[in-house]
């Protein structure tokens, strides 16, 4: 599932999941009625102990026909509601609990059966919030309200721990980490880099299993797998640096995740894989390192998107990279905007960015083995969407063409294309006003006064 931000709320279909969504100006039309009821397989879990901190007030009842919206209410607070608007569920975390703004992806905190939601409790020091240690992974039963503890992922001492890590980045990288103009930099840096990318976690694919970052064997923050079923916690690997941006690969064979590497405040990220196993993993080498480096989507179990970036022009050199072997691929070699990924026609669609050469300048689709074919010429600020439906493989939305030039002109509107390349306007929406469910079945489109809802043949 995917999180959706309309100033004070998001959006989401339990069961199916989606992309984005937001406000826009059309004309009124009804939505039909009933909504076809879908159905998903639970996972099997462990058995929690019951907590009376969360509760679920039903209001008035779900019909129990899925898919179900989900609206993110405030900080603590989610409304679940029948597709049709009948029947509404309320999902309140605890009251010290809280969902960090790193993991802005429901993706990222829900599980795949839409179960389980992860959540936080406990703080660091800031200007206006004393520090509450320690600071707890958790998860919430999304159906009954029951509250688990996976771990205390930073306890009393951190800081103790981090001061340890700068001194060991000072053996290994003399070079790097030396003092500038006097000043002993490192400790502070690596608190820092720690203390933003402390709250990272992913689902398995099969949402049997979480992984998640915390400082719990070693002095800087590690991966650790919550075992769901069990109630066990692993350690996979000890690295140096403090981890972040942890994610599974489709298959849930490997995980991979980012560090920072060493350097004067920021000197760039590396990106690292692993296997899950029986033994802590020591010693990882980096995977691919950048200044400013992008990890994108997943083109297939093996196959992960990543690009170099800069701090103000955005990302450039988009490349596959091969996490079994560490061999990579150019599919586009200038700047680039937006793009979005057909895996079963083996497409990218990308447009171009103002950073690109002009003569390139354009909307295309790129095939995974690198062929290029031009939709539209000229510069466009694009969002680009995966549709995956009969008629529209892919939905872009935003301004862009000059009628002098004989280019197509989009002025806001969300466009359906076809794997030719036709376009086909849907309406003006903005575009995270604009949603899809994670099997392609559902489009959902919504501006101040309605949702409007489309089936796989975007019918409405």
């Amino acid at each position: 599932m995917f999180r959706l931000f309309t100033k004070s709320f998001i959006i989401l279909i339990l069961g199916l999941v989606i992309n984005a969504c937001g406000q826009t100006n059309r004309a009124t039309v009804a939505v039909p009625t009933p909504i076809p009821a879908l159905t998903k397989t639970p996972s099997p879990t462990s058995s929690p102990t019951p907590s009376p901190t969360a509760t679920l007030t039903p209001f008035p009842q779900l019909s129990g026909n899925k898919p179900y919206l989900m609206v993110q209410q405030d900080d603590q607070t989610f409304l679940e509601y029948d597709a049709n608007g009948f029947g509404r569920k309320v999902v309140q975390l605890p009251p010290d609990g809280f969902i960090p703004w790193v993991n802005s992806s429901l993706k990222k905190i829900v599980s795949p059966d839409g179960k389980w939601l992860a959540f936080y409790t406990g703080n660091f020091e800031y200007t206006d919030t004393p520090e509450k240690l320690p600071i707890t992974l958790k998860l919430l039963n999304i159906n009954d309200g029951t509250v688990i503890k996976v771990a205390d992922i930073v306890a009393d001492g951190y800081k103790e721990k981090l001061d340890r890590v700068a001194e060991k980045l000072k053996v290994l990288y003399p070079d790097f980490y030396k003092p500038m103009d006097s000043i002993d930099w490192v400790s502070r840096s690596v608190i820092s880099a720690f203390e933003w990318s402390i709250y990272s976690v992913s689902w398995s694919p099969d949402g049997h299993t979480l992984a998640f970052a915390a400082q719990i064997d070693g002095d800087s923050s590690d991966v650790y797998l919550y075992n769901l079923e069990t109630g066990s916690i692993q350690h996979l690997e000890n690295t140096v640096q403090s981890v972040f941006n942890v994610n599974w690969s489709p298959d849930g064979e490997f995980i991979v995740f980012e560090n920072s590497m060493p350097g004067y405040i920021y000197d760039g990220e590396a990106l690292y894989v692993v296997k899950p196993g029986n033994q802590v993993v020591d010693n990882l080498q980096p995977l691919y390192s950048q200044t400013w480096l992008y990890v994108g989507e997943w083109l297939s179990p093996d196959f992960l998107l990543i690009a170099d970036g800069t701090d103000t022009a955005g990302n450039f050199v988009l490349q596959i990279l091969n996490i079994t072997t560490g061999q990579l691929k150019v599919l586009w070699p200038d700047a680039f905007g937006s793009y979005a990924v057909d895996t079963e026609s083996r497409t990218i669609l990308l447009n171009t960015s103002e950073f690109a050469d002009p003569e390139t300048m354009g909307l295309y689709f790129v095939s995974f083995d690198g062929k290029q074919q031009k939709i539209f010429n000229g510069l466009y600020y694009l969002e680009n969407f995966f549709r995956g439906g009969a008629k529209h493989r892919f939905l872009i939305n935003g301004v862009g063409g000059d009628e002098t030039k004989d280019q197509y002109i989009i002025h806001g509107d969300v466009v359906g294309l076809d794997l030719n390349g036709t376009p086909m306007a849907l309406g003006k929406f903005e575009y995270n006003k604009i949603v899809i469910s994670p099997d392609n079945t559902w489009l959902l489109m919504y501006d101040k006064e309605k949702l409007y809802l489309y089936d796989t043949n975007d019918d409405l």
